[in-house]
């Protein structure tokens, strides 16, 4: 074992979260499982995923629990976006860091319909994209839809 504490691979955010005034980004907590459940489970969420495989309430419950210690321990950062103004639930996005050797991170998204169409998505990826390439140190960020989800392009 090294002497003292090892380096984590994602540092907190500032101040528990990310904001643009618009947006705010924070950690996925145990209290967004029925809100991540009906967001992920929607057809066309699920169609984008990969594979598109609608999620079992019990697993999505248990991503929430984890995202914390995932956080601290690996190299999954699971969010919660949020609308600035009223703090609800409009979606979720990820940043998964599991190549550190090479720089290359992933980021993925989902938004509550009633939020689309408002660049919110785009903001929350500005937000998560600003951290992973400074205090996360990422080289290089990669981020993929299937070809029919033009709203992601």
């Amino acid at each position: 074992d090294p002497d003292g504490p090892v380096r984590r691979l994602l540092p907190d955010l500032p101040a528990g979260r990310l904001t643009d005034g618009v947006v705010t980004l924070r950690r996925l907590a145990p209290g967004d499982a029925d809100e991540m459940y009906a967001l992920h489970s929607r057809p066309e969420v699920v169609a984008n995923q990969a594979p598109p495989v609608p999620p079992e309430r019990d697993v999505i419950a248990l991503r929430c629990r984890l995202a914390e210690s995932q956080w601290l321990t690996g190299p999954a950062a699971r969010l919660a976006i949020l609308d600035a103004a009223t703090d609800r639930f409009a979606g979720s996005c990820g940043l998964v860091y599991a190549e550190p050797g090479t720089g290359q991170a992933s980021i993925g998204y989902a938004l509550v319909p009633e939020f689309r169409g408002r660049g919110l998505a785009t903001r929350a990826v500005r937000l998560l994209a600003g951290w992973a390439f400074g205090p996360v140190g990422v080289a290089r960020l990669a981020a993929g839809t299937v070809p029919d989800n033009t709203a992601s392009h």
